[in-house]
């Protein structure tokens, strides 16, 4: 029981340092008056890894039940619902760039 809990601490840790490390990432981002380089194409292409990425992150959340362990269940949820989230930010930023450049909607 003494593991999990510190194996739970160290994810808990690790996605905290991620997710600060994006967040320091994008606020230091230089604004530009240009647009950006992605062309639509690689933007869609994107959207579409971003999605499958949030759907399998979704699957795995939604079967963490399976697990027979309970501390595992928690720390294959708690994984999850980062990844959810991570996701799910992706997804914004890319559709935001995708609705900014004015692409065609064939996503």
């Amino acid at each position: 029981m003494r593991t999990a809990s510190r194996l739970f601490q160290i994810l808990t840790l690790v996605a905290l340092l991620a997710a600060g490390s994006l967040a320091t990432g994008c606020a230091n981002a230089p604004a530009s008056s240009t647009p950006p380089a992605f062309e639509c194409n690689q933007l869609a292409s994107e959207i579409g890894e971003a999605d499958l990425a949030r759907r399998e992150a979704l699957e795995q959340q939604r079967d963490a039940w399976k697990f027979v362990v309970p501390v595992a269940v928690v720390v294959r949820y708690a994984g999850s619902e980062v990844e959810v989230r991570d996701a799910d930010r992706r997804l914004g930023d890319l559709r935001a760039r995708f609705d900014q450049m004015q692409c065609a909607s064939d996503r």
